[in-house]
């Protein structure tokens, strides 16, 4: 037995409604036909066979814990995100391009779950964004401070653990 893929992965919102709109109109998810639940849900299609099932309970969210979802776009995102306020700092620092080249960014839905946006390295990205002030001017992974070795596994660049994951 393996598994081959995340089928859906669920988030918690305090209000469906609220949480509905952010995941269609900022993120441009689409709904799902569901069967009929006895509680409050919208599930989303992510690509052709994942999705993402949002549910309306009193539970609270984490400050860290994600969802990351990969866009084939970033700037039309980053510029709506900002514009909404919804760019949260706080958790994994700026927004930034990781040694890579993918952009990474994190967004707080309506109930305050963290999303993760990346993109594949390489992805266009307008210039300019690198002056913004919540954005890393320079390519980096976050940096906590806590200097916790257990935080260094394996690969010693993001070059070599690409190698790694592909054999």
């Amino acid at each position: 037995m393996k598994v081959e893929q995340i089928h859906h992965v669920t988030v918690i919102v305090d209000d469906l409604e609220k949480a509905c709109a952010f995941y269609e109109e900022v993120l441009g998810l689409e709904p799902v036909n569901m069967v009929p639940l006895d509680f409050p849900a919208q599930f989303y299609k992510i690509g052709e066979r994942q999705q993402l099932h949002v549910t309306e309970w009193d539970d609270v969210h984490s400050f860290r814990g994600h969802v990351c979802l990969q866009v084939d776009e970033f700037m039309p995102i980053f510029r709506k995100a900002k514009a909404l306020g919804v760019i949260d700092t706080g958790p994994w620092g700026k927004t930034r391009m990781l040694p890579d080249g993918a952009m990474q960014m994190f967004l707080r839905d309506p109930a305050g779950n963290l999303i993760e946006i990346s993109c594949k390295p390489g992805t266009p990205v307008d210039a300019d964004v690198f002056a913004d002030p919540q954005v890393e001017p320079e390519r980096g992974v976050f940096v906590s401070g806590r200097n916790d070795p257990r935080g260094r596994r394996r690969a010693k660049t993001f070059a070599e653990a690409e190698e790694v994951n592909a054999n």
